[in-house]
């Protein structure tokens, strides 16, 4: 979506916008499913299942990054935007926004509980590893998940013999 507001006519700028937030909202149910699999992963002991949902959530959270850009113009005009919506319209938007605060708020107390218990009940290096693979098999799942998730903060570089991490804003690694 690269249009200005200024060429849009109102109606098109709602439903752009109500399509923007219905994405949006749709991924955070997704997110909040993801969630409740990472956490049942975390209880179980689940590595191999645990590195594939935290995959699939950085997954998500791109695009979720990817719709925020999108409705960057309409919260840079909000408030002119505001002006040209009749008060349903208003209304209908103030009610996606509270569904997707909610269901944010929600996933990060789901992660904050399973983060908890995940530190009282065991820890990542205790993890039952699938047939077949190693520790090394892991550490280095490890560091291509991380790479991704933490990408924006952390690069993460693998070598021969080990692992390097720079912080985004270092020029020299961690």
């Amino acid at each position: 979506m690269t249009n200005s507001l200024a060429t849009v006519e109102p109606t098109a700028k709602f439903s752009d916008l109500i399509e923007l937030l219905n994405q949006q909202l749709n991924l955070y149910h997704q997110l909040g499913q993801l969630s409740l699999q990472q956490a049942q992963a975390i209880e179980e002991g689940s590595a191999e299942q645990l590195l594939s949902l935290l995959a699939r959530r950085s997954q998500v959270i791109d695009a979720v990054s990817a719709i925020n850009s999108d409705l960057r113009p309409f919260k840079s005009d909000w408030t002119r935007l505001q002006t040209m919506l009749t008060s349903a319209q208003r209304k209908r938007i103030g009610t996606f926004i509270q569904q997707i605060e909610d269901l944010r708020d929600a996933i990060v107390r789901q992660d904050d509980r399973a983060v908890r218990e995940a530190k009282r009940v065991r820890s990542v290096q205790r993890f039952t590893l699938p047939p077949g693979r190693d520790a090394e098999w892991a550490g280095r799942e490890y560091m291509r998940w991380l790479d991704g998730f933490a990408g924006p903060v952390i690069r993460v570089r693998v070598g021969e013999a080990k692992g390097r991490w720079t912080a985004r804003f270092h020029a020299r690694p961690l």
